[in-house]
């Protein structure tokens, strides 16, 4: 999956991604997820609204740099499903 994470000069986050990327993502279900419905583009847009600030305003990160850089056990153990 080729995702790119922005932070806008005044804080806001935004992705970029292709169709079949937010398609796939949106039909991924987590193993082991007590919630009903939630899919990888629900975690993904979470760990966005957590972990946002660490990302320099201005600035684009791939998706794997910023699993790297969220640090969270969450993140790692779904890390495949976002960089494959």
């Amino acid at each position: 999956m080729n995702i790119t994470l922005t932070r806008t000069i005044n804080g806001g986050i935004s992705n970029t991604m292709s169709q079949a990327d937010y398609d796939t993502l949106s039909c991924t279900s987590l193993k082991g997820c007590p919630f009903i419905g939630y899919t990888a583009i629900n975690l993904l847009h979470d760990l966005e609204s957590m972990y946002s600030w660490k990302i320099r305003p201005g600035k684009s990160v791939s998706i794997d740099d910023f699993l790297t850089l969220c640090n969270d056990a969450h993140a790692e153990v779904y890390r495949s499903i976002f960089v494959n």
